[in-house]
């Protein structure tokens, strides 16, 4: 899910778009999505694909958008679609050109021009500029709804809190001098009575353990999911397939969710790297190869549970 939209904006009299970057630039505060609008005022009579701050806008980041005035002097909108498509080899980021004339009128020159490969103009939008901030936010929104589904959630979610949980674990070593001398101990008492509080929680819970039976050990792990953690529950389900005549080959398999296999890295253990790792410690293990490897453990750990509660 996005935390940040990068767009450029392209105008040879950038001050007459004021309104339409003001609204946008209000919708995006709205949504708490930081924007970064590079605005380019292109010279007169001159190529903007020869413009180096064009040039260097469209190399320098990853753009979710980009916005041109169509009728500006020395501007051929075909080959800037051209040099932005097949040049840069950026088939995804849309544009959305505008005009004072009839959109429709630009849509079909571009478009009868471009006729012989339909990925050059894929993603190009029009309008008339007095309609730039309504056209341009009806296509974020309909970016945003998919940006903002679940699975897309969670995958920001890991990677920031993951990136979060990596500067905490760093900080305490390196905030660790900082202290001064008459505050550690009274920073020392306050987390060893947050780790006792922890502690004794989990004591209570347990208080009465050595006396439980199996249908409460069972119970417990399945009523408790806050006080066990992931691993510890899985391990428990591997003992009980192993403890199974029928089910041991389930055990088997669940037992390579952490495990090496021949294969190659656990499913687990790549899991954790992707949780609890920030996405430039990631690149090491982000291969190709781990992308296969993740489709197929997934969907063989999947397919292993699903068997097990005769999920067809």
């Amino acid at each position: 899910m996005k935390l940040k939209y990068n767009i450029v904006w392209i105008d040879d009299q950038i001050s007459l778009v004021r309104g339409d970057r003001r609204i946008i630039s209000t919708f995006f505060r709205s949504k708490e999505i930081e924007l970064d609008l590079v605005s380019i005022e292109a010279n007169a009579g001159s190529s903007l694909i020869d413009n180096e701050d064009f040039i260097k806008a469209l190399e320098s980041e990853e753009l979710d958008f980009i916005l041109i005035d169509f009728n500006m002097p020395g501007l051929n909108g075909s080959d800037v679609i051209e040099y932005i498509r097949k040049t840069l080899q950026d088939y995804h980021t849309p544009i959305l050109f505008y005009t004072g004339d009839d959109p429709l009128d630009l849509a079909n020159a571009i478009n009868s021009k471009n006729s012989d490969g339909v990925e050059f103009v894929d993603g190009i939008f029009y309008c008339h500029r007095d309609n730039i901030s309504d056209k341009f936010l009806n296509i974020v929104k309909s970016q945003l709804r998919n940006d903002e589904r679940i699975n897309s959630v969670r995958g920001m979610l890991m990677d920031r809190v993951g990136y979060v949980d990596h500067c905490i674990l760093r900080a305490l070593e390196h905030c660790k001098e900082d202290v001064s001398n008459g505050s550690k101990e009274r920073v020392s008492n306050q987390i060893k009575a947050r780790l006792r509080r922890k502690k004794t929680t989990l004591e209570d819970a347990l208080e009465n353990i050595d006396n439980w039976s199996y249908e409460e050990v069972v119970n417990f792990l399945k009523d408790n999911p806050r006080f066990t953690d992931c691993h510890t529950r899985a391990e428990s389900l591997r003992e009980m397939l192993r403890g199974s005549q029928d089910l041991r080959h389930h055990g088997d398999v669940l037992s390579d969710f952490y495990n090496r296999t021949e294969r190659g890295n656990s499913l687990n253990n790549l899991r954790n790297i992707y949780a609890h790792e920030p996405c430039e410690a990631i690149e090491q293990v982000h291969t190709e190869e781990n992308i296969k490897l993740i489709r197929m453990e997934t969907k063989r750990h999947i397919s292993n549970i699903e068997t097990l509660l005769g999920i067809e």
